[in-house]
């Protein structure tokens, strides 16, 4: 296409974008007044909050978007990153094995950097979704959807935290530091940031897009970060700064994600941090300020195009057509140019979060008769894996060489746990059954969040149970997740491509510097893990309880021993009847339970049990706290002008699936109670009486 035309096109974008009324100044419940300001690159200059006490810290995240860690690490040792090596790798802490999230994409991760939220407690599933009340489509990628992507947040951690009860819970960084300078500079996500830059990335995109000077787009965003810290104002120096730095990105996908003009970005990058340490210096903030440097996501080498939809039309796949009013249509695919996308399925009359799988065999086809949708996804050539939903923190996995897997994720206390069962015969989708040292995860039974993490971070699927379980938690991502193999990418073919599970894509460069840092290598961490240092760091208060990162600096937690009993008995009676419909106690204790958990120990369960049904009365406490609050919404729109009236439905739907769950999950914490207390004899008269 002619740059001219295509420059033109740009600028129309923009401008249609900009008369968008999604754009008009209506918020999410919950935002603050700093953060309605928060679109303007001015907002700094008048804060109506008086500040609250913090530390006397600055904090600055460099994200070097789409990096490839082997590239990093070679650029590395060629010598063309002296001062990444002396800030960090000599004088600070690097984590070996840093992990993106799932999708591997912007957009879920750089939320995470600021809210500790996995991607399926966030609300924000992936580069683009759909609504499923309205069926309206959100593409994160537009300038309309990407502020929308800011008032998207949601935070279902909180919703059942009797500390909080809220879906619009306060939670990013920037939302904590209100009264405090902070900025937001080219990055996706700035909730509650007082100053963002750019409002619209024109010059960035002629630089990317049109005149083809990709490695300009970071010198756009750190000059302006030079400028900022310039400031002959010191009390307007931000002390929370999130730096979006693209060229990696947009060059791996362009020439490759090792290619020789990534590491020139690369370079680029390590020369300015020396300029910038040097700015630090001089402004006696050098001893203050710690440096974060990480990549969201990493890529691997492409070039093969998947028509996703063009392909399972042809097998009688009805998709969501270009005009709005059509609204009769089975499927749509968020398809945003990645290696992954999610897809939303009707089923029962409507688009509501999946539970059985088996629903998807047989959906209405455009040939006439039945689709069998989970089959002929498998039997496209581009295909990886099928991830299907299960409920709100269950999946089950299929591979391209016929294998499955389910996955059953139980919340205990604080901490997931999740199971991971196949056909031993055949294998398990994502190979771990090839190494033996990951044997005893695979028993079926719940093991904890941090150690799947741990274990698999060297594996071909780095932490893929918990990547491809608890996406589908808040019920805003689509029905599939469906991965690309061979090299394939979705919408157009390019020389770099990510959104996987592959290590390629989740294993990221991760490293920080500044005062009191340990020196030295450290292990595994989420990009999640991020959010608890920046609170520690600014001596914030935020409740543990409505984040998912847990500091990856401190000693690592023995293993819950009870914990993990509770969850395995919590998943024998989440796929079976409550106690008092059971027949044959002694029969259920015996074959069942004591098998997995032997009766001699339940005595010691007791009061982590009773704990646990303290923690479950809370929550569903929580969830119904808010559905009251929802309902005087509903009953009285004005009366509550800071909530924004395009989520009501929204909230309503994922608050109502919450209740269901939190009132399952009370259930069987007292039917687990019932059996620890009375059957430690299974034949006493005492267990059949229940």
């Amino acid at each position: 296409m002619d740059k001219k035309i295509f420059a033109f096109i740009i600028f129309f974008l923009i401008f249609a974008a900009l008369s968008n009324p999604l754009e008009a100044s209506r918020h999410h419940q919950g935002r603050s007044s700093a953060g309605r300001r928060a679109l303007s690159p001015q907002a700094d200059e008048s804060v109506e909050k008086s500040p609250g006490r913090i530390n006397d810290a600055y904090v600055i995240h460099f994200i070097l978007d789409g990096t490839n860690a082997e590239a990093f690490e070679n650029a590395r040792e060629k010598g063309l990153l002296p001062n990444i090596s002396n800030m960090f790798f000599e004088n600070g802490a690097v984590f070996e094995k840093g992990l993106s999230l799932f999708p591997s994409t912007s957009t879920t991760v750089y939320q995470s950097y600021a809210t500790g939220l996995l991607p399926g407690r966030s609300g924000i599933p992936h580069l683009q979704r759909m609504d499923r009340n309205t069926m309206e489509v959100v593409d994160y990628m537009t300038i309309s959807g990407n502020r929308m992507m800011n008032s998207d947040l949601i935070n279902t951690l909180a919703l059942i935290n009797p500390a909080s009860g809220n879906l619009g819970e306060k939670t990013s960084i920037f939302e904590l530091l209100e009264g405090h300078p902070s900025a937001a500079i080219y990055s996706s996500f700035y909730r509650g940031a007082s100053y963002v830059y750019p409002k619209i990335p024109i010059k960035a995109l002629w630089s990317a897009y049109v005149s083809g000077n990709r490695e300009k787009v970071d010198d756009l965003a750190l000059k302006r970060v030079m400028k900022i810290f310039s400031n002959d104002d010191a009390g307007k120096i931000p002390r929370y700064t999130l730096v979006g730095l693209y060229s990696s990105d947009i060059v791996g996908h362009h020439f490759g994600p090792k290619s020789p003009e990534v590491e020139g970005v690369l370079a680029r990058f390590d020369l300015f941090l020396a300029q910038f340490d040097e700015l630090l210096g001089k402004r006696g903030l050098k001893e203050k300020t710690y440096i974060v440097v990480t990549a969201d996501h990493g890529m691997h080498e492409s070039g093969r195009l998947f028509k996703l939809q063009k392909e399972l039309e042809e097998k009688g796949a009805h998709f969501k057509p270009r005009s709005p009013k059509d609204k009769k249509f089975i499927i749509f695919a968020a398809d945003r140019g990645v290696v992954s996308t999610h897809i939303y399925v009707r089923h029962d009359g409507g688009f509501e979060p999946l539970t059985d799988p088996e629903t998807l065999r047989s959906l209405p086809s455009i040939h006439g008769g039945d689709l069998d949708l989970i089959k002929s996804l498998l039997e496209l050539e581009a295909t990886e894996f099928v991830i299907v939903r299960r409920g709100e923190r269950n999946s089950r996995i299929f591979s391209k060489d016929g294998k499955s897997a389910d996955i059953d994720c139980f919340r205990i206390g604080r901490s997931d746990y999740c199971s991971y069962e196949f056909d031993r015969s055949l294998g398990d989708p994502f190979n771990y059954s090839s190494n033996p040292e990951l044997s005893h995860l695979l028993d079926g039974s719940p093991h904890s969040s941090l150690e799947w993490m741990h274990a698999t971070a060297d594996e071909m699927y780095p932490d893929a149970i918990i990547s491809s379980s608890l996406i589908f938690e808040d019920g805003r991502g689509g029905d599939i997740y469906l991965t690309t193999s061979d090299g394939y990418g979705l919408r157009k073919a390019k020389a770099g491509n990510h959104g996987g599970l592959s290590s390629e894509d989740m294993r990221v460069p991760t490293m920080i510097s500044g005062p009191d840092v340990p020196k030295g290598k450290f292990g595994t961490m989420r990009q999640t893990d991020l959010y608890p240092l920046l609170i520690e760091w600014f001596g914030l208060t935020a409740d543990e309880g409505n984040y998912d990162g847990r500091n990856p600096l401190s000693k690592k937690a023995a293993k819950n021993a009870e914990a993990a009993k509770l969850a395995e008995m919590d998943k024998i009676f989440s796929n079976n009847p409550p106690v008092f419909k059971i027949v044959d106690m002694d029969h259920f204790v015996r074959n069942q339970i004591a098998p997995k958990i032997p009766t001699s120990s339940f005595s010691m369960l007791i009061p982590a049990a009773r704990e646990e049904l303290k923690v479950r009365s809370g929550r569903l406490a929580a969830v119904q706290s808010y559905v009251k609050k929802l309902q005087a919404i509903k009953e009285n729109p004005e009366g509550h002008p800071d909530f924004d009236q395009r989520y009501l439905e929204d909230h309503i739907k994922i608050t109502e699936r919450a209740f269901r769950r939190t009132s399952m999950e009370l259930q069987r914490i007292e039917d687990i109670i019932k059996i620890l207390e009375s059957c430690k004899n299974p034949s006493s008269y005492e267990c059949n009486a229940i």
